[in-house]
C-alpha cells in the first residue's frame, strides 16, 4: 500500500511553525504534499485572519520570505511536495473558485508557472478548493497537464433526477471503500480520505485496512489549521490526535510504501 499525506491551504499567511507543529516528525520517512494558494484573495476562511475575510487585497505567497525560504529548504531535503491549490481560492456567490469562477485555464497556467518559477520545481498535481469542480474547473486542469487530487460534486456533472440515487450509492461506496486511482490519458485522478472535524476516525481506519487489503493507496487530506479542533464525532478527540493514531497504525506496519502526490503519479501512469 501507498501512504500518502495531502495538507491543503499553506498561504501567504501560514507560518513555518504551523506545519512544523504537525510535521516534525513524519516528513523525514513520508513526504507531505501541500496544496498550495499562489494569489491568496479576501475571502471567508479560517486559514487567513478573519479581518481579512472582506476586501480586495490580493496576498501573493512570495511576499512572506521566511515561509518560502523554509518550503525552499523542506523541498531540497525531499520532506515536501508542491501542488497547486487554486489560484485565489476565493469563494464566489455561486459556489468555490473553481465551481463558479471564471478564466480558469489562465489562472491554473499562471499559479502554476508562479510556484514554479519562485519555488524551482515542477508543479504537477491540482487540488481544487473545497475539493469541488465544475466541468469547465476539470478542464482547465487538465489542459494544463495537471492531475487532481479532489473530485467533482454530481450538480457539476449535468446530472438528471433519475439518476441521484445511483450517484449516492456510489459516492458513500467510495467513502466507505476508496478506490484506487484511475489514470487517463495524460494525467491522475488521485481518491483522498478527508481528515477534518466532520470525519469519522473508525471509518478512516476501516478505510485504510481497506487499501492495504488491495494494495491500493491511503491518501489522508487535511488542513494543519484544523490540529487542535475536536473531532464533532468525540469531543475528546481532535484532529491532531486522530491524525497521530493513523499515523502510529502506520508504523505498525511493514508493508506500506512512503510516497508525494508527485510519486503517486509517476506509479500510477506506468
Amino acid at each position: 500500500m501507498i501512504f500518502a499525506i495531502r495538507d491543503d491551504d499553506t498561504n501567504y499567511f501560514t507560518k513555518p511553525e504551523n506545519l512544523i507543529a504537525l510535521y516534525e516528525r513524519i516528513w523525514d520517512r513520508c513526504p507531505v504534499s501541500l496544496s498550495v494558494v499562489p494569489f491568496h484573495a479576501c475571502t471567508q476562511s479560517k486559514a487567513i485572519p478573519e479581518k481579512y475575510w472582506a476586501g480586495d487585497h490580493v496576498f501573493p505567497i512570495g511576499d512572506n520570505g521566511e515561509l518560502i525560504s523554509f518550503l525552499r529548504e523542506m523541498i531540497r531535503s525531499g520532506r515536501v511536495c508542491i501542488t497547486l491549490h487554486g489560484y485565489c481560492h476565493k469563494d464566489e456567490s455561486a459556489g468555490p473558485e473553481f465551481v463558479a469562477g471564471t478564466d480558469l485555464k489562465r489562472k491554473v497556467a499562471m499559479g502554476k508557472l508562479y510556484l514554479e518559477q519562485l519555488l524551482g520545481i515542477q508543479v504537477r498535481v491540482f487540488v481544487p478548493p473545497h475539493n469541488s469542480l465544475s466541468k469547465q474547473g476539470w478542464r482547465a486542469i487538465i489542459d494544463n497537464g495537471l492531475s487532481i487530487s479532489g473530485g467533482l460534486s454530481p450538480r457539476q456533472r449535468g446530472i438528471q433526477l433519475k439518476d441521484l440515487p445511483g450517484i449516492a450509492m456510489r459516492r458513500l461506496s467510495r467513502k466507505l471503500w476508496p478506490t484506487k486511482p484511475v489514470t487517463y490519458r495524460n494525467h491522475v485522478e488521485i481518491p483522498y480520505s478527508s481528515l477534518s472535524p466532520s470525519a469519522c476516525l473508525p471509518t478512516l481506519l476501516r478505510q485504510l485496512a481497506y487499501c492495504r487489503g488491495n494494495n491500493s493507496l491511503f491518501c489522508v487530506a487535511t488542513h494543519y489549521w484544523e490540529l487542535d479542533s475536536p473531532m464533532l464525532i468525540s469531543d475528546a478527540l481532535t484532529v491532531g490526535a486522530a491524525f497521530r493514531h493513523i499515523w502510529g497504525s502506520i508504523l505498525k506496519r511493514e508493508d506500506v510504501v512512503f510516497g508525494s502526490l508527485n510519486n503517486v503519479v509517476d506509479h500510477f501512469k506506468r
